[in-house]
């Protein structure tokens, strides 16, 4: 019962943003632009149990891409409310358009830590395992809703009034959001351990989460994705260590640097429902096909 009312708190936390979003419109971009990325690093190195992996590179539509692979996003609909693009890797391609889910898709992947708390659910496959991890696509996002949102998640005394919960104890938990210039940079992290006697589940690590966009247009600049946890998953072995990095190009992420000033000890109060690791990175929330 108090997992599922965690589950239900962070659904209901989530939808707050999404509201927001379908209601404020503020894209500025013209159709035919075409954005060009590349992927600086991508890797992961995961042991669940017996099975392990290790993917160098990243998968995208079941395609595995070395490091350093460019990849395009092209405008094919613009508004002011929703933006729909068609993403380009070699000869594979998706299409996807903007949506309230897309902070949704934020949220699980700032927590992405806690996934592990809900269990690991899927089955197996060494293949789809050793493309290493997705991309998270996510490549506009609405500026005014999304300064609002970052505002929030930056904000000690926000955090500190939403989130408790016994079973995480942190060393570190928070993130800043410097949005002066042109360019908004939002970073958030944890360092923190997680553990239940009883149910024989106990694993901790640091968590470093970096995003960048431009809020005139709502153009995502880059982000960077940076997790080592191990321990234990109700009795299974536990490591994860993943990596990446994507940039536009022209366009450098600042330095990284886990729990910058501001970062608080709290206790954290969220949880959101067990997904299958594997294909969870970037994929969390697909667009919705045009």
């Amino acid at each position: 019962m108090k997992k599922l009312l965690k589950i239900s708190l962070a659904i209901l936390f989530a939808s707050l943003f999404i509201g927001m979003s379908f209601v404020k419109a503020d894209f500025a971009v013209t159709v035919g632009t075409v954005n060009t990325y590349e992927v600086n690093d991508s890797a992961w190195d995961f042991a669940i149990g017996s099975h392990t992996s290790t993917g160098t590179g990243y998968e995208f539509e079941d395609q595995k891409f070395a490091e350093g692979t460019q990849f395009t996003v092209t405008v094919d609909a613009a508004t002011a409310s929703q933006i729909g693009y068609t993403i380009n890797v070699g000869t594979k391609s998706d299409t996807g358009a903007t949506s309230g889910f897309d902070f949704l898709g934020l949220i699980i992947v700032m927590f992405y830590p806690l996934l592990l708390s809900s269990g690991l659910t899927g089955t197996w496959n060494q293949t789809e395992s050793d493309l290493g991890p997705s991309l998270m696509e996510m490549f506009f996002i609405e500026p005014t809703t999304a300064n609002e949102f970052f505002y929030d998640m930056a904000n000690t005394t926000f955090i500190s009034s939403v989130f408790t919960d016994t079973e995480w104890t942190y060393s570190n938990i928070g993130g800043t959001f410097e949005n002066d210039t042109d360019i908004a940079v939002f970073t958030w992290g944890l360092n923190a351990q997680y553990e239940i006697v009883a149910s024989n589940t106990d694993f901790s690590g640091t968590y470093e989460f970096i995003y960048a966009y431009d809020q005139t247009t709502g153009e995502v600049k880059g982000y960077r994705l940076d997790l080592d946890y191990s321990g234990t998953v109700e009795g299974s072995l536990l490591n994860l260590a993943l990596l990446q990095e994507v940039e536009m190009l022209g366009y450098n992420l600042p330095a990284g640097g886990l729990f910058p000033s501001g970062f608080i000890g709290i206790e954290l109060y969220i949880a959101v429902p067990a997904l299958a690791l594997i294909g969870l990175l970037g994929a969390v929330i697909k667009k919705r096909k045009q």
